[in-house]
């Protein structure tokens, strides 16, 4: 029994897996990052420029609404 339960979950994670690897959607883009314009903490202007040294950027943008 315990060796039918191993194989029955290691079979569910490989077809996991696999269906993680079919997805249609590009999650990397090769376009320019879009124009903004924002304030930080501090008072200073933040534009899309401060990323433009960079080959990869990830952005959080927080609301302290």
């Amino acid at each position: 029994m315990r060796k039918i339960a191993c194989a029955f979950i290691s079979c569910a994670l490989f077809l996991t897996m696999l269906a993680g690897c079919s997805s249609k959607d590009q999650l990397v883009s090769k376009e320019p990052f879009p124009s903004f314009s924002e304030v930080d903490m501090e008072g200073n202007q933040i534009t899309e420029e401060v990323f433009s040294d960079y080959d990869v950027t990830i952005v959080n943008f927080w609301n302290n609404g």
